[in-house]
């Protein structure tokens, strides 16, 4: 029982560090988003996610959306802006 209750405790001090850790990483680099912050610090990321998922989502960046620059043509108004000419 002493074991288990020693590594709770190792548990939440490493959740501790690794969270303040977090931290300094994400005011360290605010314009990164999620996956280039897990370049920077591989182990900090997995062991966040593996052992400290709920607070590691609730503290890391918004999901960046995908910039789609589709230069999509609508031929329908293409061929009316043609065709009179």
């Amino acid at each position: 029982m002493e074991k288990f209750l020693v590594m709770v405790v190792i548990k939440e001090i490493n959740a501790e560090t690794n969270r303040n850790e977090w931290l300094s990483l994400l005011k360290n680099n605010p314009d990164k988003g999620k996956k280039e912050l897990h370049k920077i610090n591989t182990a900090l990321f997995t062991w966040l996610y593996k052992n400290d998922r709920e607070w590691f989502n609730n503290n890391s960046p918004d999901k960046k959306g995908v910039n789609k620059l589709y230069n999509r043509v609508d031929w329908n108004i293409r061929d009316k802006d043609i065709l009179p000419r």
